[in-house]
C-alpha cells in the first residue's frame, strides 16, 4: 500500500532545514561551487571563442583599454559572429556539463542529511566522489534520455494525426493536444520528482520504486510544494522588510553622527555588510529548503518508512 505524503509536515520540515542548516550547506558546497565557477568560466570562454569575430572583439577591447580609452572601439556589433568552430562548441558543452556535476557531491550529502539518514560531515572541505555520486549522475542522465525518447515517440505517434488537422473532423486537435501534452508533462515531472533524490539517498538506481512511491500522491506533492513556496516567498518578503527597517535605522544613526565622520562611515559599512550577509543567508536558506523538500518527501514515502 502506497504511503500518503504529509503535506504540511514535509513543507515545514524542508523550510526549517533550510533555515537551520544553511551554514552547514555552505560549508559542504563551497568546494564544488568554486570548481563550478572555474569550469563555467572556461566553458564560457571556449563558447565565445568558437566564433571567429570573438577574437576581433577581444583585440579591439584590449587596444581600447591599453590606450586608456583614447582608442576607438572599431568593432561593428551588428555584424555576424561568424560560423562557430564545432570542436570548441563541443568542448564548451562538455565543460558546462562537468561544471554542473561539480555540485553532485554536495547535493548527495545534503539530501542524505535532509532525509535524516546521516549527520553532516564535520569538515570544511567536502568533495567526495564515489559510486553513490556516479549513480546519481547516471539516474539524472537516464531520466533525460527517457524524456527525450518519450517526446520522440509521441512526435512519431502523433505525426499522422497532425497531418489530418485540415480535416474538419479533427479541428479539435490543435486546441486539445497542447493541453493534453502540458498536463501529461506536469504529471510525469511530479511522478519522477523523487527518482534522483532516491538514488542519492539510497545509493541505488531504484527508478521504478521511486516512481511507484509517488502513486496516489501527485496532488499531495503539488500541495506540499505550493505550501513550501508560499512560506519561502513570505520569508523573503519578511527579510526585505527587516533590511528596509534596518536601513532606515542606520540612516537615522548615520545622520545623527554625521555621514562624513569616521563613526558615520563605520556605521554605514557595518550596516551594509550586515544587510548583504543577511540576504545571502536568506537566499541560501531558500535554495537549501528547495533542495531538502524532495529528500524529505522521499524519506516520508520510501517503503522502509512504514516500519518507522
Amino acid at each position: 500500500m502506497t504511503r500518503k505524503l504529509p503535506i504540511a509536515e514535509t513543507a515545514v520540515e524542508a523550510l526549517m532545514f533550510g533555515l537551520k542548516r544553511t551554514g552547514t550547506a555552505f560549508r559542504l558546497a563551497w568546494p564544488g561551487f568554486v570548481l563550478y565557477l572555474l569550469l563555467a568560466a572556461g566553458a564560457l570562454f571556449f563558447l565565445l571563442s568558437a566564433y571567429p569575430e570573438f577574437h576581433t572583439l577581444m583585440a579591439a577591447l584590449g587596444e581600447a583599454i591599453s590606450s586608456g580609452g583614447e582608442s576607438d572601439l572599431d568593432f561593428d556589433f551588428d555584424d555576424t559572429m561568424g560560423v562557430p568552430d564545432p570542436a570548441r562548441l563541443a568542448l564548451a558543452m562538455v565543460m558546462f556539463s562537468v561544471a554542473a556535476a561539480a555540485f553532485v557531491p554536495a547535493y548527495v550529502v545534503i539530501s542524505r542529511v535532509a532525509a535524516g539518514d546521516i549527520e553532516a560531515p564535520r569538515t570544511w572541505f567536502y568533495f567526495t566522489w564515489g559510486g553513490r555520486e556516479w549513480r546519481t549522475v547516471l539516474t539524472f542522465v537516464g531520466i533525460q534520455v527517457a524524456m527525450v525518447g518519450l517526446c520522440g515517440a509521441l512526435a512519431v505517434g502523433m505525426g499522422p494525426l497532425l497531418l489530418t488537422i485540415d480535416d474538419p473532423v479533427f479541428a479539435w486537435v490543435p486546441v486539445v493536444l497542447p493541453i493534453v501534452m502540458v498536463v501529461l508533462s506536469f504529471w510525469l515531472i511530479l511522478r519522477c520528482a523523487l527518482i534522483i533524490p532516491a538514488a542519492a539517498i539510497e545509493n541505488d538506481i531504484n527508478a521504478f520504486e521511486a516512481f511507484g512511491a509517488t502513486g496516489g500522491n501527485v496532488f499531495r506533492l503539488i500541495g506540499s510544494f505550493i505550501l513550501l513556496m508560499i512560506m519561502l516567498c513570505a520569508s523573503v518578503l519578511a527579510a526585505f522588510l527587516v533590511v528596509l527597517v534596518g536601513s532606515i535605522v542606520m540612516s537615522v544613526i548615520v545622520g545623527s553622527v554625521g555621514a562624513e565622520t569616521q563613526t558615520g562611515i563605520g556605521v554605514g559599512v557595518v550596516g551594509a555588510i550586515l544587510a548583504v550577509s543577511f540576504m545571502i543567508y536568506v537566499y541560501g536558506a531558500f535554495y537549501v529548503a528547495f533542495l531538502a523538500w524532495p529528500a524529505r518527501a522521499w524519506a516520508a514515502l520510501r517503503p522502509d518508512a512504514a516500519a518507522d
